[in-house]
């Protein structure tokens, strides 16, 4: 049996949040990109996510604790590359 193929919880850690947050951009890059229905469901899909972000952030500056940590780091190159993609929200 595949690895990939195996079950997993579902992720549980901001850690863990942040790097799904980042795959399901670089799967969009890598293999969807020409997929223009693709690239529409995610961009449809985006808000949301944001908003899920923008909750678990509320009034502070940093995601997980008073100081950058790797989860903060990771979910700004993630938006730093969207917004290469898309260009910057309108």
């Amino acid at each position: 049996m595949h690895v990939n193929s195996l079950p997993l919880p579902p992720p549980t850690s901001p850690r863990e949040q942040a790097a799904d947050f980042d795959n399901g951009f670089t799967g969009l890059c890598y293999g969807g990109w020409a997929d223009e229905k693709r690239k529409a469901d995610y961009v449809a899909k985006l808000p949301a996510a944001l908003a899920m972000w923008g909750v678990a952030l509320g009034a502070k500056l940093y995601l997980v604790c008073g100081s950058p940590t790797v989860v903060d780091f990771k979910f700004a190159e993630t938006l730093d590359k969207i917004k290469i993609a898309f260009g910057p929200p309108p």
